[in-house]
């Protein structure tokens, strides 16, 4: 079972057991990418979790503001550090300043205005030292139409009315400036100067330091900024929505200022954290699962259960991924493969350059033929080739960039294929990933997003060493490029990558007065096994949610089945019946 199959199980077993206590809208799912959250949002529904809120790690961050650029990974790295953190508040409390001469509020009954020194300025500021900046800014408001009221009339009558409201609003902006977001953030990072003010060192101003753009709307904001402008958000507003329980995947790649993020978002601390080490390709890629427990604030709190067999990875796969792991992430151990019978070996396409592209599609008609879910990982720098191979060929195709899967064959960069999972997948030029940063990490990912098969398609001048045994075992017969079928074929992706390692915790928030020896809180221990038990059908109390997901499970498999050939069909009905009769007709 995939760790995001788990944590999605997991979800339905808390608002199982603690019904009275946590509904579907206090739950919050964050995936790492849209096609993730696509996919949860068709899964939940058939657990009959249909309020549970989902969303991707973008929107979670900035809504609607979407990053359109990349930053270099140094930068991505001081953008998304504690330090980064203490930049934004230090920065956002530099913006209340004391002008040199003063401040001039207007009057309604008489051309004058009163007089603020700056010294009486900077006594009424030292008045306003904590809480939120919108906070402080209307608490300076009012102790400034204070002081301007007991000036004008000295406290013998209501003056309220006396003071011009336009100009009051004026002259606290002098002070207090009303800032977005993301204002605050472009005109940060737009000049040095406020940068050191605020506390970064040289080195930090000329890597955090980009012109800002003419309009704000023109901003090239990148993944790193969004979890910039979350913070600068919650220093000026605060957080307003806040969930009884957090499920974050791929928790390995997120970064201090996103984590920080996930946390202000938890009333409690509840939250189920997944994630594989193995598979930590971002720029904030760590060891261990420490740094994010202690960013969390549930370093003494938490509970850890790692999962060490991989159901879904046919162990051959396995073993390949098990090499490339070694390499990418020394002192890790692969999951062991559950036993079950392999539909083929994987295939070894060695080729000479001329032929790369043509060997891709007439693999890829060979699986889409058959009816299968095919994924293509590709490399960034090869994707126009294949994407141009694969028009020229005719066939029709997706790109997980877009944010979906909805055709049978689907093209994806290493580092958008995790979560995803596909009956078929063909690596292109393994030597191409290794060249990425992180490239032996998304080797790893690449070829551990099959189910049943795989095709690894090789230069014959590239091949990694750390592939040249299983190259050489394979034997890696000549491919016969004129016997490959014709047909795209059409199939539904779903979605859970197999890894190894979960993390999950949650603070001393029990959801409820159940004791112990009744039902288990949601931060007990676990071990997968015992996750994976709580959602068998074995136990009686889930029963009705497990026949509800298997009744819309089979309507939406049957409404893929339409849409294949009969020969297909046949195949299908055929399995099933093959299955139904070897676990008997009890069962």
């Amino acid at each position: 079972m995939a760790i995001d199959t788990v944590a999605l199980h997991r979800v339905s077993w808390i608002l199982h057991n603690f019904r009275d206590e946590l509904q579907p809208r206090d739950v919050l799912v964050v995936g790492p990418n849209p096609t993730f959250t696509k996919y949860i949002r068709r899964v939940l529904p058939t657990l009959g979790d249909v309020e549970v809120v989902q969303q991707s790690l973008a929107q979670l961050l900035a809504g609607d503001f979407a990053a359109r650029e990349l930053d270099k990974p140094d930068v991505a790295r001081k953008k998304g550090s504690a330090k980064m953190e203490s930049i934004v508040q230090s920065g956002l409390n530099g913006r209340a300043r004391v002008p040199a001469d003063g401040l001039e509020v207007r009057r309604t009954d008489t051309a004058l205005t009163v007089s603020v020194t700056k010294e009486a300025v900077e006594r009424l500021m030292a008045g306003i030292t904590t809480g939120l900046y919108n906070r402080r800014r209307a608490q300076f408001r009012a102790a400034l139409q204070t002081f301007v009221g007991g000036k004008i009339d000295a406290g013998r009558r209501d003056s309220a009315p006396l003071i011009d409201r336009a100009s009051l609003d004026e002259q606290s902006e002098r002070v207090y400036p009303s800032l977005s977001p993301q204002q605050f953030v472009r005109e940060l990072s737009g000049s040095k100067d406020r940068l050191g003010r605020a506390g970064a060192t040289e080195s930090e101003v000329e890597l955090l330091y980009r012109p800002a753009a003419p309009r704000i709307g023109d901003e090239p904001w990148t993944m790193a900024d969004l979890g910039v402008i979350d913070c600068a958000a919650d220093a000026i507003s605060g957080t307003l929505s806040r969930y009884g329980h957090i499920v974050v995947d791929e928790a390995q790649d997120l970064s201090y200022m996103q984590l920080r993020a996930v946390r202000r978002r938890s009333q409690n601390g509840s939250m189920t954290v997944v994630g594989d080490i193995a598979q930590a390709t971002s720029a904030y890629s760590r060891k261990d699962w420490n740094q994010v427990l202690t960013t969390l604030g549930t370093e003494d709190n938490f509970t850890e259960a790692e999962l060490t067999i991989g159901y879904r990875v046919p162990a051959p796969v396995l073993a390949i991924a098990a090499k490339v792991l070694a390499t990418a992430a020394p002192g890790l151990t692969a999951p062991e493969a559950f036993p079950r019978q392999v539909e083929e070996e994987p295939r070894w396409r060695v080729v000479a350059t001329d032929e790369l592209m043509d060997v891709v599609v007439s693999s890829v008609k060979d699986y889409s033929s058959r009816g299968l879910f095919v994924g293509v990982v590709v490399a960034e720098p090869q994707m126009v080739s294949v994407r141009t191979a694969f028009r020229t060929a005719g066939i029709r195709y997706s790109e997980s960039a877009d944010g979906g899967l909805s055709q049978g064959i689907n093209l994806v960069s290493p580092e958008e294929s995790k979560g995803l999972e596909f009956d078929a997948v063909v690596v292109v030029e393994p030597a191409s990933i290794l060249e990425l940063a992180q490239g032996d990490k998304l080797l790893y990912v690449a070829l551990t997003r099959t189910v049943h098969h795989l095709d690894v398609i090789l230069r014959v001048d590239r091949i990694p060493e750390m592939l040249a045994d299983f190259v050489a075992q394979s034997g890696t017969e000549a491919f016969d490029l004129d016997s490959a079928p014709n047909d795209s074929g059409n199939a539904e992706p779903s979605v859970g990558a197999e890894t190894h390692d979960i993390a999950i915790h949650s603070d001393n928030n029990d959801h409820g007065s159940k004791s112990e020896n009744d039902v288990p809180r949601p931060d007990d221990t676990h071990s997968a096994h015992e996750e994976s038990a709580a959602v068998t059908p074995l136990n009686g109390e889930l029963k009705p949610m497990l026949e509800r997901m298997a009744q819309s499970m089979a309507q939406e498999f049957f409404e893929v089945l339409r849409e294949v050939g009969p020969n297909v069909q046949q195949r299908v009905v055929d399995i099933l019946w093959d299955k139904m009769e070897g676990s008997g007709s009890g069962s």
